[in-house]
């Protein structure tokens, strides 16, 4: 389907302004019938926001209050959180349209999905570290996600121009969660697969790092991971994002 930068200035963006757009388009998969029983927030932290977080900032006051849930895919098995302004739903997810240096200070996106009448142990948030440099020039940037919650896995899609040929570079990047490892109880853990940190435990896995931050845990239980394996969001122009 065909859009154009129509479609985010209904929800407030000016060409040629100091305003910049950083797009969320997020599928959640999950396969059941119960969808009407799922929940998914959405937030931006700074790195100083992030460090406070448990102590001077509520999480639960930092996620996006203008969400709504819906099937913007054809695999009608996808949860897809879109901005919601009045009756308008954005058909490209979650712009989050603000100024281009607020938007460059973000350095974490949480996601936070939660079941109703599920055990506290499939509650769950993610925190990604993501970076975005955006200017003028080139004010776009979109993270695409996957979110997989039958396999706990996590794939990330984000794309540029590609200067070679002319055509889009993309770049995926995958996580997974839990493997074999109990989060919620945070048992029968090998002791040289883990380091003692100041916020918790430290689990080494290849190339990711996962820290369950016990500042963020949720009050009725429930797991906090945190990933810091950047995701890197290309700036684009209008026309660049719009015509891809």
């Amino acid at each position: 389907m065909y859009y154009n930068i129509g479609e985010f200035e209904r929800f407030g963006f000016k060409q040629n302004s100091n305003l910049g757009i950083l797009n969320i388009d997020i599928g959640v998969y999950f396969p059941w019938k119960n969808q009407d029983k799922v929940s998914v927030q959405i937030a931006l932290l700074t790195d100083k926001q992030m460090f406070e977080v448990g102590s001077s900032i509520d999480i639960a006051q930092m996620f996006f209050e203008d969400i709504t849930l819906n099937h913007r895919y054809p695999n009608r098995a996808y949860i897809t959180p879109s901005k919601k302004k009045g009756r308008i739903v954005c058909k490209k997810g979650y712009p989050v349209i603000e100024p281009i240096e607020t938007l460059n200070n973000y350095k974490w996106l949480v996601i936070k999905c939660s079941f109703d009448s599920l055990p506290d142990c499939l509650q769950w948030m993610n925190c990604f570290s993501i970076s975005a440099e955006l200017s003028k020039e080139k004010p776009v940037c979109e993270l695409e996600a996957r979110l997989d919650l039958k396999e706990e896995c996590y794939r990330f899609i984000t794309c540029e121009p590609d200067i070679i040929d002319g055509g889009i570079k993309c770049h995926k990047q995958q996580f997974y969660s839990t493997g074999n490892i109990d989060w919620h109880l945070f048992g029968n853990i090998e002791d040289d697969a883990v380091e003692d940190g100041e916020n918790g435990y430290i689990i080494k896995d290849g190339s990711r790092l996962l820290l369950p931050l016990v500042g963020m845990d949720f009050e009725d239980g429930g797991r906090t991971i945190l990933y810091d394996q950047k995701i890197t969001l290309p700036a684009q122009t209008i026309d660049q994002y719009f015509n891809w």
